[in-house]
């Protein structure tokens, strides 16, 4: 770039002297005045390094004929205009100030496009609208054109009011320890369980691409969110994901065992698969819960009385529960021994094959006692009243199968430990 102004005239006389009146170009106020002499060949040369930015000179002295003259010249501009600017908090605004008269331009660096201009008024101020707002840190630059064709510029960066996109590409790994995506670059990543609750944190790379851990494992597709927060504290809107189902179902409960051992009844988590297996590990009967857990499962053989099955819940992703037995129950208890007290009466005791709740009662059928055996099917209990007298008592068992089953009537004789009554209507004859 040129630095100096080379001032030239041929119009005044020789040897004579010349004044040179300096003025601002844009205010025209008086600057300096410089005076100096005609070269001998007639011709004015004066060179200036001091003033460089379009301003205007009077050139005054005498001309070839001997009479005042003056000459007028506006000097070339080498100097770039200074700018300064700002863009507003909502990213719409580019306003500032430079030089009367100079073209600003606001530019993308990214892309180059021109986003607006506007001519710097009288006052030396400006103001560019921008359409549409920028409001996600781009990267501008605000550049002054005078007419000389200098230029200045201004680097700005827009205001970032715009929440990051949601994170994307999002998947549960590591065992339910660790969550990857997608999101804004450099953006902080936040993990949140169905009740809000914060389980991890973690930051984007240059690329997007995160890995955070989280605490504690998800492994039974629990609901969760992801956001992403930049720099500027916008957070995206929650991007909603299920965990992987890695957790086996519970055990099946509440088994039972009905209709003559060919349906088999129970809970396990809703919309599982049961599969019921024989003591050798044979399936005899699958099916799937309701939306309840509750199943009813046909089997096949029966399972007649004292077969132990197994039954395990499988969900809808493979995971199966460690399995559950029942015992078929199908048969009535059987009452092996019944005796009343031979001393008293008052006591009854005996053994049924099974665990059971045993009812005593006399002939009338009025109940003189009931108790529960032990697990082992021995039973004890006392009778009310006493039976003392060679009185018949009968005994029956029922088991607590899911349908009660009743052992067949036994029959006891209490002991005969009552004298008699004295005799009566006595008479010697």
């Amino acid at each position: 770039m040129a630095s100096a102004n080379t001032i030239s005239s041929l119009i005044f006389m020789a040897n004579t002297p010349i004044s040179l009146k300096f003025y601002d170009p844009i205010t025209g106020a008086f600057l300096k005045e410089v005076t100096t002499t005609v070269r001998p060949n007639g011709l004015f040369v004066y060179s200036t390094s001091e003033f460089i930015n379009g301003e205007k000179v009077i050139l005054s002295g005498t001309d070839k004929q001997g009479i005042p003259a003056t000459q007028e010249l506006i000097l070339k501009d080498y100097v770039a205009p200074d700018i300064q600017a700002t863009i507003n908090a909502t990213g719409t605004i580019v306003s500032g100030t430079s030089e009367p008269g100079v073209t600003i331009q606001i530019k993308s660096v990214a892309t180059g496009a021109v986003l607006g201009t506007a001519v710097v008024a009288a006052d030396g101020t400006y103001s560019v609208h921008l359409n549409p707002a920028l409001v996600n840190a781009e990267k501008i630059e605000a550049i002054a054109t005078d007419a000389s064709n200098n230029f200045a510029s201004q680097s700005l960066i827009a205001p970032d009011i715009t929440p990051p996109a949601a994170p994307t590409n999002l998947d549960v790994v590591d065992a339910g320890h660790a969550v990857i995506g997608k999101a804004e670059p450099n953006s902080t990543i936040t993990i949140r369980d169905v009740t809000g609750g914060v389980i991890g944190v973690g930051t984007t790379d240059a690329n997007g691409d995160f890995k955070v851990i989280i605490s504690p494992a998800q492994i039974n597709k629990e609901a969760l969110t992801a956001t992403a927060t930049d720099a500027a504290d916008n957070e995206s809107v929650e991007a909603p994901f299920n965990a992987h189902d890695l957790t086996a179902p519970n055990a099946p409960t509440d088994i039972a065992i009905i209709n003559d051992g060919t349906v088999v009844t129970g809970k396990a988590e809703p919309n599982s698969t049961i599969e019921v297996k024989d003591p050798n590990g044979v399936v005899i009967g699958t099916g799937t819960t309701d939306a309840n857990g509750n199943f009813s499962v046909n089997l096949n053989p029966a399972q007649n009385n004292g077969q132990t099955i197994s039954l395990t819940a499988t969900d809808d992703v493979g995971n199966t529960s460690v399995p559950a037995s029942a015992v078929a129950d199908n048969a009535a208890p059987v009452i092996t021994a019944a005796t009343v007290d031979a001393t008293t009466g008052a006591t009854i005791t005996g053994q049924v094959s099974e665990q059971a709740t045993v009812v005593v009662k006399n002939a009338a059928g009025v109940v003189l006692g009931t108790g529960q055996t032990d697990t082992a099917g021995v039973f004890s209990f006392a009778l009310s009243p006493a039976q003392a007298n060679g009185e018949k008592v009968y005994v029956t068992a029922t088991d607590t199968a899911p349908t009660p089953l009743t052992s067949t009537v036994y029959e006891a004789t209490a002991p005969d430990i009552t004298a008699p009554n004295a005799p009566t209507d006595l008479d010697v004859t």
